[in-house]
Parts: C-alpha cells; sequence; structure tokens
C-alpha cells in the first residue's frame, strides 16, 4: 500500500483491476513475417502478431510500415523480468544480505543467456536490422 501511496503522490494513477490498453499499430504481420513458423519456434500462439513485428524490428530499421521497433517492448518486458526475480529471491531466501540479492538478481537478467535462447531458436535470422 505504500507504494500506491507513493504513486498517488507523486501524480500517478494506478488501477490493478482495470487495466485496458488498445494496441496503436495497425499493420498486417503476416506480410512481414512467416506467424505460423515462429509460433511453433516459441511453442506460443500470439494474440496480436505485429508484437512479432515490433518485437523483431531493430531501430536502424523503421518504415512507415513499422513505425515501432522492439525497444518498448524490451522496456516493458524488463520491468515485468526484474519484479519477477525480485519477489522470487526475496521469498526463496528470505534471510539473504542485500548484496546477495543484487549479486542473484544482476545474474538473472543477464542478457547473454537470453542472447543464448535467441540463437539456439534461430530468431535471430528473424530481426529486421538496417545495413550498416
Amino acid at each position: 500500500m505504500a507504494a500506491l501511496s507513493f504513486m498517488s503522490w507523486i501524480d500517478i494513477t494506478v488501477d490493478l483491476v482495470n487495466t485496458p490498453y488498445t494496441r496503436e499499430l495497425t499493420l498486417q504481420p503476416e506480410k512481414f513475417i512467416n506467424i505460423q513458423h515462429l509460433e511453433s519456434l516459441l511453442n506460443y500462439s500470439f494474440n496480436d502478431a505485429s508484437l512479432l513485428v515490433e518485437a523483431l524490428t531493430h531501430g536502424s530499421y523503421m518504415l512507415p510500415e513499422i513505425p515501432k521497433c522492439y525497444q518498448r517492448l524490451e522496456f516493458l518486458g524488463d520491468a515485468v523480468l526484474d519484479y519477477m526475480i525480485t519477489v522470487h529471491l526475496y521469498n526463496k531466501y528470505p534471510g539473504m544480505s542485500p548484496g546477495g540479492y543484487w549479486l542473484f538478481w544482476g545474474f538473472g537478467r543477464n542478457c547473454p543467456w537470453m542472447w543464448s535462447v535467441t540463437i539456439f531458436l534461430s530468431l535471430c535470422a528473424w530481426a529486421w536490422v538496417s545495413p550498416v
């Protein structure tokens, strides 16, 4: 409750029940990627396949048809991952020192292992990057 009080104090309204979100990106993702193939690689079915296009588009590859890149989703994903790792460590190791929490937390969100998963799944071949 203290966090919600603080957010209110700095004039940020947080509604934990109703969080409507309307996607502003309107494109036909099937024009850019093979959705079925990527979903089979990920073993996940997307409700909004345009998220795949956004997630695989580098900031240097901005086109009128693809006006957004992965960075916005990366920011959101990092925040969710930070929260999940923090809660897990706090609950699993209640007596750990603050330094220990930071050490494990940093290891948990280490990017090289995520890149390894990306390479393993051959997803890097799907990323759009502007030629140098």
